[in-house]
């Protein structure tokens, strides 16, 4: 259904822009553009295992459930010519996840039993370095698809536990940690999109985008995670010559 979603947001961008490419194709003079994205995140988490670690995978597919976040940042487009430029700058993206609600017995008096559900939130740097060609250009409309690679830094991560006590759901503890920064995920992207020139130098900007680990650098106990993921970027950017 997500995915289905993101399909007709596109298809609306384009048809939009139909109506707009009333002008002639223009030699496009700034240099660069700088600006903020914002986006919406539908992601997926799996893992992957050698054989002998199966059970926990297992387990963990059974508990754990991806919800969805969102990304912010900013970004620098470089014009290398009338349709193409490389874009790369630095956001933060959140992940939050959960688990289903268990059952715990303790043999532990201080530990209390009952039914337990933890959250947390793993927190990335992400930088970008994406490839894009104008499908279509003028002075108030740019088409165009991108493709590249993001490298993502996992810096942060927030977890909370949760006990049911007679139907109330109670804080049990909350902890957060900085792991290690050698913990990262490469993942391959590719976008489409639609921008709109607001004023001869600021631009809004649409574009869907799609992206999927294809390395995970740190394995945990032969455990690797990946990702895949559905972004829906809005963007607003000024142009420099």
């Amino acid at each position: 259904m997500k995915l289905k979603t993101t399909y007709v947001f596109l298809f609306i961008a384009c048809f939009c822009g139909q109506t707009l490419f009333s002008q002639n194709e223009s030699i496009r003079a700034e240099r660069f553009s700088i600006g903020t994205i914002f986006a919406p995140q539908f992601s997926n988490w799996t893992y992957h295992n050698s054989p002998k670690y199966q059970t926990i995978v297992d387990l963990m597919d059974s508990i754990y459930t991806t919800k969805d976040g969102f990304s912010f940042g900013f970004v620098a487009d470089f014009y290398l010519d009338k349709r193409s430029s490389v874009k790369s700058g630095i956001l933060t993206s959140l992940y939050p996840i959960e688990t289903i609600v268990m059952i715990a017995n303790s043999e532990d008096p201080i530990i209390p039993g009952g039914r337990y559900s933890f959250s947390g939130i793993d927190y990335f740097i992400d930088i970008p370095l994406i490839y894009k060609y104008s499908l279509y250009t003028n002075r108030r409309v740019n088409l165009f698809l991108g493709t590249g690679v993001v490298n993502k830094f996992l810096f942060y991560t927030s977890t909370k536990s949760f006990l049911y006590n007679n139907g109330a759901k109670e804080l049990m503890n909350k902890s957060g940690d900085f792991p290690n920064f050698f913990t990262y995920f490469i993942a391959a992207s590719v976008e489409a999109g639609i921008e709109i020139s607001i004023t001869e130098r600021i631009n809004f900007g649409f574009f869907p985008s799609f992206e999927y680990s294809v390395l995970n650098v740190k394995k945990d106990r032969e455990i690797t995670r990946k990702y895949s993921q559905i972004g829906l970027n809005t963007s607003i950017s000024y142009k420099f010559n």
